[in-house]
């Protein structure tokens, strides 16, 4: 009976620490809760006191339960905060967050701001200090080059960037932040003013890039300092530089050195292909036959 008894307070003990770390793993931190408050306060303000609001389910206790929030089975710290879209442009004006809120999150990894007209930030440096941060989406917004805090490179666990349907066009913190992201393999910064020497000094130290959209820019790859850069990335798989200012001479000495690429987007350019040199950087180096490439 003694051993039964011990057996039973046991499975007991072992209930209740399984039920608490269940529990308790799914119960938001309260600093946490009052930033995303103040977030969501920030996205409803409008100057004339219109009754609009978003994110209505953002009210009960426990904010791991809310919409548009993650948060870590084991730790309960907010992973994930996805605000797409959460502003409505026909409302509101441009917004300037406070980039200190996202300062709390101290395990965020994930972070989509996208489609809600940011022209900039308030103290940028809190967007800076998300160590684990592993992906941001910034596109289709309204920020310029003085919009990319230069503290970018602190990122150092980001691996995917969105920052299309912008208004970049030589950005200081393109080359000061965003060439220190040596973990990064997506990167999009396609439909934005972008031209050859936005991008010369940063492209060859992004070693682990494997996406990158340059589509709708205005590059031409004749400043010789971007094509030596895109040489040098070893691993780029996906290659998308459509409705841009290329010819044929643009990526002669370029393309068979990208030995990993297996798909390249050249169209709505000025290419003709008959100088030969680029037929032959397209198809020398390049024995996948999943390769492809589209240019007319």
């Amino acid at each position: 009976m003694r051993g039964l008894h011990a057996y039973s307070i046991v499975g007991v003990l072992w209930f209740v620490s399984v039920c608490c770390c269940f529990y308790g793993a799914q119960a938001c931190l309260e600093e946490e809760r009052k930033a995303l408050l103040q977030l969501k306060d920030s996205i409803n303000y409008y100057p004339n006191n219109a009754t609009y609001s978003v994110l209505e389910d953002w009210v009960r206790e426990d904010c791991c339960q809310w919409g548009r929030v993650d948060c870590s089975n084991s730790s309960s710290h907010v992973i994930e905060i996805d605000l797409d879209s959460a502003r409505d442009p026909s409302w509101f004006g441009v917004w300037y967050p406070n980039a200190t809120l996202f300062a709390q999150f101290k395990e965020l990894e994930f972070l989509d701001l996208s489609s809600n007209r940011i022209g900039g930030w308030v103290m940028p440096e809190g967007l800076c200090s998300l160590k684990r941060l592993k992906t941001l989406y910034l596109k289709r917004n309204q920020l310029d080059d003085r919009s990319l805090p230069s503290c970018l490179g602190n990122l150092s666990s980001l691996e995917e960037l969105y920052l299309s349907d912008n208004n970049l066009r030589n950005p200081i913190g393109m080359s000061t932040g965003l060439c220190g992201l040596k973990r990064l393999t997506q990167l999009d910064l396609s439909d934005n003013n972008l031209h050859d020497q936005s991008l010369a000094s940063c492209l060859g130290n992004l070693y682990s890039l494997q996406n990158l959209e340059l589509s709708e820019n205005n590059l031409t790859f004749t400043f010789g300092a971007i094509s030596t850069g895109i040489c040098g990335l070893k691993r780029l798989t996906i290659l998308r530089l459509r409705d841009n200012n290329l010819h044929d001479q643009s990526l002669a000495s370029c393309l068979g050195n990208l030995s990993s690429l297996q798909g390249l987007d050249l169209s709505e350019n000025n290419l003709t292909f008959t100088s030969g040199a680029i037929s032959t950087g397209t198809g020398h180096d390049i024995p996948t036959p999943s390769f492809k490439i589209f240019w007319q």
